[in-house]
């Protein structure tokens, strides 16, 4: 090995082990979410921005601090995995604005709050508008008009209309208001797409394997190169499997909107108590619910107002156990543990390639070296423009809605049908007189 070659490994190492996020490993652990849209442009900044063949270890190594912190490390059911790769935690909390309770809850992990993030909300706005008469359009360009001259932020209102059970009338019918049918997406399973794009994230990888195979013939650091991709392809193969939706399916439902195993062991599976759930199934009580749809208000001030309007039952699961891993058998255990030694591999990856410069030679180690530099520019490029979350499925129904498309979200048997209305207003303050006035007709509406 060269001077040069080492002290540059060295630098690189130290600071491409800055660059990447921890986040990266909740894409390893979750392929069905991270890589189930595609389109030109997931294609392009998958295939170009996400190659973990750099300098990952220190992303790893708080990863695996983030499980032994959460007590994952215990044992079977032990430990929380809320915050941790397996499942994210968001620092959101929602309140429900019809009902007798005005308490903050958690969000957890919030599905829909991660497809209103990637909500473009320049383009729902052109969307909505250009579905508009031409006297309505006059106006809001009116209001715009008056909105610009205000020095605050422009606040946005998002309101996500959700039914289950069947689908409506209007999400099945096609017109001037309702274009197209509802698209179809689910994440409880493997696709083609989903091993697509997992083929097309190491692209870059397997393009720098070629050349150093078929021009240096050093074919043991072209399998070396392809670790990465195995290592992936390995983790979907055992991936942990999930909890889908459940809920009545009846307009005036009994129980309340939680998957089985999770009426069977209430947050003891979410938080992983230890408890064993197939123990209480049975046992389980079921909570009464109006039948009536609710208004649940999102506290997320970055993105402007949310609001979501459906029955409790279809809307109450994405802000419990929807998508958290199920710990019931010990097969989930045992894929647990294969996760976390698949992330520990990340850990010595790098290490291991700065140590096998000692047997290239030096044009296969600037070519190693080209290697590592390309994925950290990747790395930066990704986390300065937000290409991490590219192909998961809330950018596939983000960009469904802001077209103006209608989404029925199917898990297992379980569907719910979801639409978005957008509105936009001066402050914080009239944001919150709007939802008081929308809050107060829904109220009225059920009165009546």
């Amino acid at each position: 090995m060269t001077a040069i070659a080492g002290a540059l490994g060295s630098v690189i190492g130290y600071v491409g082990a800055e660059v990447a996020e921890p986040e990266v490993f909740e894409r390893l652990l979750w392929p069905q979410r991270f890589y189930n849209y595609l389109s030109p442009s997931t294609m392009l900044t998958t295939a170009l921005t996400m190659p973990m063949g750099g300098p990952m270890h220190r992303a790893a190594l708080e990863t695996l601090d983030s499980f032994r912190k959460n007590g994952l490390y215990r044992g079977r059911c032990r430990g929380n995995m809320l915050g941790t790769a397996f499942y994210e935690e968001k620092e959101n909390t929602y309140v429900c604005r019809t009902g007798s309770s005005d308490n903050d809850k958690e969000v957890r992990n919030g599905f829909w709050v991660g497809v209103l993030e990637m909500i473009d909300q320049r383009k729902l706005k052109t969307t909505l508008k250009n579905r508009l008469p031409s006297d309505m359009k006059s106006k809001q360009d009116a209001e715009a008009q008056d909105l610009s001259r205000v020095w605050r932020a422009t606040q946005t209102l998002f309101i996500l209309k959700i039914t289950g059970a069947s689908a409506p009338d209007s999400f099945c019918r096609k017109g001037p208001k309702s274009p197209a049918l509802p698209v179809n997406v689910r994440e409880d399973c493997i696709t083609p797409q989903t091993i697509g794009l997992l083929l097309l994230s190491e692209l870059s990888t397997l393009t720098f394997a070629v050349v150093v195979g078929a021009w240096q013939r050093v074919f043991w650091l072209t399998g070396f190169f392809c670790i990465p991709l195995f290592l992936k392809l390995l983790a979907l193969a055992v991936s942990v499997s999930r909890e889908r939706l459940s809920f009545t399916q009846s307009e005036s439902p009994t129980k309340s909107g939680i998957s089985e195993s999770a009426q069977a062991s209430g947050d003891d599976i979410l938080h992983g108590s230890g408890q064993d759930a197939s123990k209480n199934q049975g046992s389980a009580e079921t909570t009464p619910i109006s039948a009536s749809k609710e208004i649940y208000e999102v506290r997320y001030p970055s993105i402007g107002f949310a609001l979501l309007e459906g029955h409790p039952s279809h809307i109450r699961p994405f802000f419990k156990h929807y998508a958290h891993p199920i710990r019931i058998r010990k097969s989930d255990r045992f894929r647990e543990i294969c996760c976390i030694m698949l992330i520990y591999m990340f850990v010595l990856y790098f290490p291991a390639g700065l140590l096998a410069l000692l047997w290239m030679d030096p044009v296969v180690q600037y070519l190693w070296l080209g290697y590592q530099v390309y994925a950290i520019i990747a790395m930066h490029v990704a986390r300065l423009f937000g290409f991490g979350g590219s192909g998961r499925t809330e950018e596939r129904v983000a960009r469904l809605l802001e077209n103006g498309r209608k989404v029925c979200l199917q898990s297992g048997s379980a569907k719910v049908w979801v639409e978005l209305e957008m509105e936009e207003v001066g402050s914080v303050s009239a944001g919150q007189r709007r939802i008081s006035e929308i809050v107060e007709k829904h109220r009225k509406s059920v009165d009546s």
